[in-house]
């Protein structure tokens, strides 16, 4: 029994228009900084625009049902490259996958006049949606986090390469004597190799689109979690996220027999910024000493905003000669640093306590030690670093 390619076009049609309504929708209720699925939305309906307008072959002209769909088939799938760059904020490709659309246009068009010519419409357009395809899946397993394994990326990433093999398959089929194309009718013939490559395409074209889904909800999941486990305003872990995570660290050094350090790092005189210079202009300040902090520190080194105006920072295998010096640079380059706040350039400075643990000190004798050693920095003239004991 031969599958009718008009009645499978119409079904997975059908299937594509309610995911289209799935992509919309979930483009209105991700954040904003979740792009791309107004384009994948986008391209689903050209993608379907265009399987209608191929099942309705020798019932509507051949400008619509060949060129035209032949067209809106490739910017689907170009779009479907765009809207992986635009998630993964990658500059988006458009001129070649515009002259991908433009030469597939004009292919089909004047292919017409020639011999065979649903033979070289196929070949043509196999080549050039095979390349967009393997694009596609190359940008989403190129992008992905080796470092935490993400489901949604790889099985996108690895769906959109069996399209381009599949899509390799058909094109070799085609430049062979004996195709199996019969009357060379392009997505219309009916035959094995036709059906699997049909089927294939609108099946994978509905897998890539679930596994999109996939990966957005995968990301809003994860901004949740950064959400929960951060400070808004500085980008820092909150306090209970820096607790939990330095207490995990102090476990392992436990396990180790090695120390650590602590440094408590007060912005000096915030609340007199606030009130002369304005919320905005306190605000200001805590972004920027959070900025200096993540450059300056390595990236084992927790930094959490321990309250409104300090931080607090845990340094795992650190002992005092090196935790003194870190701070005294920390120090110096916040003497150098200011913000800009209308005409108005707004200079601090910052007064750190500096506590070092041995194996079986705890986090709370480490921060009490660190509070100690700032509240002397404080008394003795701000802008200074002091370590436990004083």
């Amino acid at each position: 029994m031969e599958l009718d390619p008009r009645t499978f076009i119409a079904t997975t049609s059908l299937v594509t228009f309610m995911l289209i309504i799935v992509f919309f929708a979930q483009a209105r209720s991700f954040p904003a900084r979740f792009k791309g699925f107004n384009t994948w939305g986008l391209a689903l309906l050209l993608l379907t625009i265009s399987g209608a307008a191929i099942a309705a072959r020798g019932a509507i002209p051949y400008l619509l049902s060949v060129v035209l769909a032949n067209g809106m088939l490739t910017g689907g799938i170009a779009l479907l490259l765009m809207a992986v760059c635009r998630l993964n904020n990658r500059p988006m490709p458009w001129i070649f996958p515009l002259l991908c659309v433009v030469f597939v246009v004009f292919e089909t068009y004047f292919a017409e006049g020639f011999v065979r010519t649903h033979q070289i419409r196929s070949i043509s357009s196999a080549v050039v949606n095979g390349t967009l395809i393997g694009m596609t899946g190359w940008a989403l397993l190129k992008d992905r986090n080796i470092s935490v394994f993400k489901f949604g990326a790889y099985f996108t990433g690895i769906c959109f390469s069996i399209m381009a093999l599949i899509n390799f398959v058909r094109l070799i089929s085609l430049l062979t004597v004996d195709s199996g194309y019969g009357n060379f009718d392009g997505l219309m013939s009916e035959g094995t190799i036709q059906a699997f490559y049909l089927a294939s395409y609108n099946i994978g074209i509905i897998l890539v689109s679930i596994g999109f889904i996939v990966i957005g909800h995968e990301r809003l999941v994860e901004s949740g979690r950064e959400i929960a486990n951060h400070d808004e305003l500085s980008g820092a872990y909150n306090r209970k996220r820096f607790t939990e995570a330095a207490e995990q660290e102090i476990k392992r050094a436990d396990r180790y027999e090695g120390d650590n350090s602590l440094l408590l790092i007060e912005i000096d005189n915030l609340k007199t910024i606030n009130e002369t210079q304005g919320q905005q202009a306190g605000d200001s300040v805590i972004k920027d000493i959070a900025s200096l902090l993540k450059q300056t520190f390595r990236e084992t080194d927790l930094i959490g905003r321990y309250n409104s105006e300090e931080f607090a920072v845990f340094l795992p295998a650190t002992e005092p000669g090196g935790a003194i010096s870190i701070s005294e640079r920390v120090r110096g380059k916040i003497m150098l640093r200011s913000v800009t706040l209308g005409n108005d350039e707004i200079k601090y400075t910052a007064s750190i306590g500096v506590a070092h643990g041995m194996p079986g000190c705890s986090l709370e004798e480490l921060i009490a030690q660190a509070g100690e050693a700032l509240q002397h920095a404080k008394a003795t003239g701000r802008n200074r670093v002091e370590i436990f004991p004083v």
